[in-house]
């Protein structure tokens, strides 16, 4: 869905190759052996939650058509969140949240860094709270300890 709403904005697109193209993308995603690890391992759900949650966040973005201001970017900032919390890879997403409204919707710089800056609340704040959390900004320790914890010395 997300590559046919991203499609559908170029100018003189043909409906049928649009859908081609997206129902492509769609399936080399599900498909490609990169994605195949997340998948397969249990432990892996919060790869395929945080990618889900950030595409419905774009898709939200894409959506949005600038005379509803509300119900679209709110959806896109909840998913966010979700996706944030699901995984903290999706935290650079705020910066694709501005190049979508700059670049695809072609709203002006300062347009587009008020209405991203939602995204980049919720970015900031998550790193903070994560530190709080945690005690540092680096990974944490394995749960399990060190390699050198119980050897016989």
């Amino acid at each position: 869905m997300v590559g046919l709403r991203f499609w559908n904005l170029l100018p003189g697109a043909e409906i049928r190759r649009v859908k081609t193209v997206a129902l492509l993308l769609g399936l080399a995603f599900a498909v490609h052996p990169v994605v195949s690890e997340a998948v397969c391992w249990v432990k892996s759900l919060d790869d395929i939650m945080a990618s889900v949650f950030t595409l419905a966040a774009l898709y939200s973005i894409l959506a949005w058509t600038g005379h509803d201001h509300e119900k679209p970017l709110k959806g896109a900032l909840v998913f966010f969140v979700l996706a944030v919390y699901s995984k903290e890879s999706a935290v650079p997403f705020a910066i694709v949240a501005f190049f979508v409204f700059w670049s695809i919707h072609r709203l002006s710089f300062k347009q587009s860094l008020r209405l991203s800056s939602g995204f980049l609340f919720v970015a900031a704040f998550y790193v903070v709270h994560r530190h709080l959390v945690i005690g540092r900004s680096s990974q944490t320790a394995a749960i399990s300890g060190t390699y050198t914890e119980g050897t016989a010395g």
